[in-house]
């Protein structure tokens, strides 16, 4: 087996190891599992995705992602319908794929678990062209995502991410969309759309506990637009007991097709972009190996 450790030096909430540190840890533990392999740093976005490229390109089969959410996207985009395993040591702000996998955060034990564990098939969302392996969605958490994603590392984590919530949803106006779930059409004025592949946003936000990484499916929720203290009052159930939660249609789904504005905020796995008008998603089955203890 051959191993590559991939790592995002600025991943992470609050201070935290410096790369070189992380580098020499990682080291430390392939030579000490006496596991072939090589240590990667990522110098900027997009960077990850390409050395997991290049890394599978040369061989390897196991390719460990360091970092968060954002991390492991890159990453396993680019090992997403092949044949190389994605590995995952979670030092993200929050880490909502591993926490649900129960990964530990601790960098040693999450890697030895990673290059001694077993292979799991999970599925791949796409929307707009874009790969996801937690959630996607579109609206008011893809414009939280665009403002989050502007802090400087460091300053990251639960407190800001709520802080930036509760600032933008005075202002936030939702668009009309057109929602095509495998063909059963939803239309009105949404305040969030989300696809969901695992359970949570992050931080143990779970808002779709019915999701499974492995079943073929996504679980696309319709959060309808409400005045701003009655949006307050469903958030209380939306992240403590989604079931409960009223203006909220859950449908599992394989094939979605949104239609809004030229211009939708959108996010898969926390890093935002924007697309319009005519957006489509859709479930990708199996179609990457997850290495799980």
């Amino acid at each position: 087996m051959s191993v590559a450790i991939i790592i995002n030096p600025v991943a992470g909430s609050s201070s935290h190891l410096p790369a070189a540190r992380k580098a020499e840890l990682a080291r430390g533990v392939l030579d000490a599992e006496e596991a072939c392999g090589e240590v990667l740093v990522a110098e900027r976005p997009g960077h990850a995705r390409e050395l997991a490229a290049g890394a599978v390109a040369r061989g390897a089969t196991l390719v460990v992602a360091w970092g968060g959410d954002g991390t492991v996207n890159e990453v396993g985009s680019a090992l997403a319908f092949g044949e190389a395993s994605l590995g995952i040591v979670p030092t993200g702000s929050g880490n909502g794929l591993a926490r649900e996998l129960r990964l530990s955060p601790r960098p040693e034990v999450a890697m030895r678990a990673a290059l001694h564990g077993r292979d799991r098939p999970m599925d791949v969302g796409e929307l707009a062209g874009r790969l996801f392996f937690n959630i996607g969605g579109l609206g008011f958490d893809a414009h939280v995502a665009r403002r989050f994603n502007t802090l400087p590392p460091g300053r990251r984590g639960a407190w800001p991410y709520v802080t930036i919530t509760l600032g933008e949803v005075w202002s936030y106006r939702p668009a009309r969309y057109r929602v095509s779930l495998d063909g059963e059409v939803h239309e009105g004025e949404f305040f969030t759309i989300v696809l969901a592949n695992s359970c949570q946003f992050g931080n143990r936000m779970r808002v779709a506990p019915e999701a499974r990484i492995d079943d073929g499916w996504l679980n696309a929720l319709l959060v309808d637009h409400r005045p701003v203290s009655a949006q307050f009052w469903r958030a209380r159930h939306l992240l403590m007991n989604p079931m409960r939660a009223e203006g909220v249609l859950r449908r599992p789904v394989r094939e979605a097709v949104i239609e809004g504005p030229s211009e939708i905020p959108c996010q898969v796995d926390g890093e935002s972009f924007t697309a319009g008008p005519r957006i489509e998603a859709r479930v990708h089955p199996a179609a990457i190996r997850l290495r799980v203890p």
